[in-house]
Formats: C-alpha cells, sequence, structure tokens
C-alpha cells in the first residue's frame, strides 16, 4: 500500500489550492482527480457560459490574474487554461483518471480506495466541488414520454433541444441564463420562478464584488458547525458584463413567467400562485444590498448619491402569470431543471465527519475528526467557499494545520 503524509481528493480550484499551499510547506501530498485538471468546469458548463466575476477577482494563492483585460470575464476555455497553468506553476502532484470509491480511519489514519489501489495517509483534504450531483426533483417523471428532461448540468446549446417550446423550472443563475439564451434563439420559453435574489452588476460606478470585496462579504462566516447545510442555498442572481440580470431581464427578452411549479396531472403542468411574492422578494433583496452598500460607501466618507433601484417593475404591474401549460397544445418539446444539487459524501465513512443530513461537520474546514478537512464546499464556511476567490482561505488554513501535525507518512 502506496503511503504519503496526505491526500487531495479533487483537482478543482479549492484542491489545486489546497496543493499549492501543501507544496510551499513542503508537505508531500497527490491529488487524485477522477478525470482531469478543472474536471467539472469541461463537462458541467454550456457552450455560451462565462463566470459571473470579472478577471481581477481571480485570486488563487500565488497566481492572481495579471493579464490584459481584468473588467473581463473568464469563458469556459479561459478558466481551464487558468487551471492548468496554475497546476504547472508549482507543479501539481495531479494524478488523473484516478476515482475515489471510498475514504475510511484505521488506527488513526486514512485509507483512500480508488480503482487503482489503496492509499494510506495521516491527512486527507476533500475538495470535489462546489455542487454535488444534480438535483431533479421526483415530479420529473411524471412528464408525458416524448418530452425531453434534463437538468441544466445536460445543457449545452438551444440547437441540441428538440424544436419547440421549453419550460425551464427554476431561477437561478444557470436557469435564467439558459432561458434567456433560448428565448433570443427564437424558442417559446416560461420559467417555474423560484426562491431568488439578486445584485446590481454595477454600484456607484464600481463592479458590485468590488463592494463585496471591500465591505466583508466575501468573508463573513455563513458556515455552522453544529448544523452543517445539506442543501445549497441561492446566489444572488448576476451575468458576465456589464448590465444587471434578473428575472425581469428575461421577461423583458421575451420569456413568460409562472410561480412555482405545483403538480403534473398527464399532460397538464399546474404552477403555484406565488409569482408576485417570489418577484417582490427577489427585488427587496437587491434593495437591501444596495442600501447596505450605500451605508458601507458613506461611512467611509465617499459621496455617493442616494440609490435606485434599477430594475422596479413597470407601472403597469407585474407580468400575468403563467397558472398551467397544457404540454401538447403549446408544443412544450422540453423541461429543464434548474433546481440545483444535492450533496454526496456516503462514500466517507469515517464515522463523526457527516451528518445525518449527508453534509460535512467542519469549522473553517476542519472535521472534528483529526486530519480530516473540507475546502471548497458552496457557502461551506465563508460566504464565498466555492468560487475561485474563496479559494485562498480554508486551503492555507488547512494546510498550515497539516504542516504543523506530527501524523507523517
Amino acid at each position: 500500500m502506496e503511503r504519503v503524509r496526505a491526500v487531495v481528493i479533487g483537482a478543482g480550484q479549492a484542491g489545486l489550492a489546497a496543493s499549492h499551499e501543501l507544496t510551499v510547506r513542503r508537505v508531500e501530498h497527490v491529488v487524485l482527480e477522477a478525470g482531469v485538471i478543472g474536471q467539472t468546469w469541461r463537462t458541467r458548463r454550456w457552450r455560451s457560459f462565462r463566470l459571473v466575476s470579472p478577471n481581477w477577482l481571480n485570486r488563487l494563492p500565488g497566481y492572481w490574474y495579471d493579464g490584459p483585460d481584468p473588467d473581463g470575464f473568464f469563458t469556459t476555455a479561459e478558466m481551464l487554461e487558468y487551471l492548468d497553468g496554475y497546476a504547472a506553476s508549482f507543479g501539481a502532484p495531479v494524478r488523473p483518471s484516478t476515482t475515489v470509491t471510498s475514504l475510511a480511519q484505521r488506527e488513526g489514519r486514512y485509507v483512500v480506495h480508488t480503482a487503482a489501489g489503496k492509499i494510506e495517509a495521516g491527512a486527507v483534504i476533500v475538495a470535489t466541488g462546489a455542487f454535488g450531483h444534480p438535483r431533479i426533483p421526483s415530479i420529473a417523471s411524471a412528464l408525458p414520454q416524448g418530452v425531453r428532461s434534463i437538468h441544466t448540468d445536460q445543457y449545452w446549446a438551444p440547437e441540441d433541444l428538440p424544436p419547440g417550446g421549453v419550460l425551464v423550472v427554476g431561477s437561478g443563475q444557470a436557469g435564467l441564463q439558459i432561458a434567456d439564451e433560448l428565448v433570443l434563439s427564437g424558442r417559446d420559453v416560461c420559467v417555474a420562478v423560484g426562491r431568488h435574489g439578486w445584485v446590481p452588476r454595477r454600484l456607484f460606478g464600481r463592479d458590485q464584488n468590488y463592494w463585496r470585496l471591500e465591505n466583508g462579504d466575501f468573508f463573513s462566516v455563513v458556515g455552522n458547525p453544529e448544523l452543517p447545510a445539506a442543501e445549497y442555498p441561492f446566489t444572488p442572481l448576476a451575468r458576465w458584463g456589464r448590465d444587471d440580470f434578473n428575472v425581469q431581464t428575461v421577461w423583458r427578452d421575451g420569456v413568460r413567467l409562472a410561480g412555482h411549479l405545483g403538480s403534473i396531472d398527464g399532460g397538464r403542468l399546474l404552477f403555484a400562485s406565488d409569482l408576485a411574492d417570489l418577484l417582490l422578494a427577489g427585488d427587496d433583496y437587491a434593495r437591501t444590498f444596495i442600501r447596505r452598500i450605500y451605508d458601507f460607501a458613506r461611512a467611509r466618507g465617499e459621496p455617493v448619491p442616494e440609490p435606485e433601484l434599477a430594475s422596479a417593475w413597470p407601472m403597469g404591474g407585474l407580468p400575468v402569470p403563467v397558472t398551467s401549460i397544457d404540454i401538447g397544445r403549446d408544443h412544450i418539446s422540453a423541461v429543464i431543471w434548474a433546481t440545483g444539487y444535492r450533496q454526496d459524501f456516503s462514500w466517507i465513512r469515517v464515522p463523526g465527519a457527516i451528518s445525518d443530513a449527508g453534509a460535512p461537520y467542519q469549522r473553517e474546514g476542519a472535521s472534528p475528526v483529526p486530519g480530516l478537512f473540507f475546502v471548497g464546499i458552496h457557502r461551506g464556511w465563508h460566504a464565498a467557499d466555492g468560487t475561485v476567490l474563496g479559494a485562498r482561505w480554508l486551503p492555507e488554513r488547512v494546510a498550515q494545520a497539516i504542516a504543523a501535525s506530527q501524523n507523517g507518512p
């Protein structure tokens, strides 16, 4: 059996950041990746995808962006180039095509089971990605045969869908961006809106990420070591570029809106009557954010003007909601589920590491089980965890803890 000081599981931004921090501390380790570097970026992004954070915010440890377009937004290809360059910059010991099947503990050490054999380690850093497995609700099974039913993870481009109308269930980043792309391609599109909030793209002349970095939003602690969250909270809506992006954006482009999808009865889809409440709550989220940034800017002496909500709904009132869809009559050929993700740590067979809800117990990335760590979980501890920027903090703390431990190979 191979023995090493530490094993990192996953070679996305968080896993590579952990590897960098272990490398600078001269901690022997390997990085195990089921695919290749940045595998999730390669397989779970649609063709037109871009990051919603500007390039200047790409600040992996020891590898800050210094290219010619700091205010631009990475495409998937550019993000992969960035990750590949990062790994090469310090010789990350990545082992591609090495799937971890289980993690167990034996006599105070860890045994990592892979298809290629076992590895024993004194410490393990789990960095398997900000998002787990696509979650499609059970109601999807009630769709009539012949309707293509996919998660946003499986979407690539409008021409890949069969001809006809599209229902998008959910109003997160991916769902709304895909809905907007589809309606602008000439499709008839309806979105079943869910709980959401949005933030302006720019505020008082600066990108919203500038303010969130300056006021400490990204550093705020959101994790609970006693009650780790198994469900992913929504991410405030924004899109690459200089314009705001929210539910009103896609509505103005021609998308029809409905409330939550309530039931499917044969070929008939019925929606809840909660659209108005959801839209107003989304705007309230924006108002709260804008007021907080206004107060922050004024408190440090910036002469910012009293803000207005740029996308307030028109004087004519809120959109008339779609209450039902007849799949045959309305020519619906596809349903795209923008319904988020679920965590899956069932392969971790370490007593005391995972809650009954399926989420890892951790404080600042450290499990209560000595030698086990978690990084890169969406809002796992800090608000920015799971983002490229957020890959700076927990990997450094975790690497320090491992370097200071006496549990060698």
